[in-house]
């Protein structure tokens, strides 16, 4: 890994996309034939919801190197959030694509967590007609207990909440952070379940730690603005979503968020700027969708 990249990953793992993207868009013009580079250009389209621009980037990387079960991982997941966001027929169109990504990263690595994770919520997720299945789900689930307990836990957390057992996948929450307290993802995971479930004092904690974790993360920034809104601390959440903006003017998600607690104060006008801001992004994010049904509202 040339010095470069290393520099944007460094960023990227920080939580610092829009840093990250800045120099790999750099690296990438000098040299669009990189796979390393059109991978992590991938990763960071794909972490801030820019399907289309991911699956674009991770095919580049994975024609430029076809035995990178990093780029399959993510293809995968990709994938699955764009079918999550379409209609039905493209949806069943995307999602045999999603199956054999994720058993292609397999098959590079037999040790693949990531992918073992995509296909457990491919079977638990997908509808029979396009390879949804329970029971196989649960046989990747067993796999996955064997090569990583606490993501383990994760994924049983989410079979449970599917089947509604919300205090059982609570209990899966706290087992998964035993094990591995320092992973920042899962405690993002953890928390937003704490949030959704209105156990706001406990889900702060989990920011907190979050945010020792990612100390330049946007993400940390939005949960703390979340828990706010959750609080109807409306001028919390606000400072909060436009700390936010302040170093990237273009997350959108934090643009969406500060549209809606403006409409809370009644603030109208300036609520309806961040939705059609959003709406009018261009990007491929659901969120634009989402503006856009606001603002008829607010006609």
């Amino acid at each position: 890994m040339s010095t470069d990249i290393r520099a944007a990953v460094q960023l990227l793992e920080r939580g610092n996309l829009s840093g990250a993207e800045e120099k790999l868009n750099a690296l990438h013009r000098e040299n669009p034939h990189d796979a390393e580079v059109n991978y992590y250009l991938g990763l960071v389209a794909f972490r801030k919801d820019q399907y289309d621009r991911a699956i674009d980037f991770l095919n580049a990387a994975i024609e430029l190197n076809g035995q990178d079960e990093r780029a399959y991982e993510v293809l995968g997941q990709a994938l699955g959030l764009k079918a999550q966001h379409s209609g039905m027929v493209k949806a069943l169109r995307l999602l045999p694509k999603v199956r054999q990504a994720f058993e292609k990263a397999l098959e590079l690595n037999p040790r693949s967590v990531a992918a073992r994770e995509g296909l457990f919520m491919f079977y638990l997720f997908s509808p029979g007609v396009a390879g949804g299945n329970e029971k196989k789900a649960l046989e990747v689930l067993e796999e996955l207990t064997e090569v990583d307990p606490a993501r383990a836990h994760l994924a049983r957390a989410m079979w449970k909440l599917k089947n509604k057992l919300i205090d059982e996948a609570e209990q899966e929450y706290r087992q998964a952070l035993q094990l591995a307290p320092d992973d920042p993802d899962l405690r993002l995971k953890a928390t937003l379940f704490f949030l959704n479930n209105n156990k706001l004092e406990e889900a702060l904690q989990h920011i907190e730690k979050y945010l020792q974790l990612q100390p330049d993360s946007l993400a940390g920034l939005m949960l703390k603005g979340n828990y706010f809104q959750k609080k109807e601390e409306w001028e919390n959440a606000l400072a909060l979503y436009s700390e936010v903006l302040q170093q990237n003017p273009d997350f959108l998600p934090a643009r969406f968020e500060r549209g809606q607690v403006l409409l809370k104060m009644d603030r109208v006008v300036e609520a309806a700027r961040d939705f059609q801001a959003v709406a009018k992004s261009g990007e491929d994010n659901p969120l634009v969708n989402q503006a856009k049904e606001v603002l008829k509202t607010l006609k």
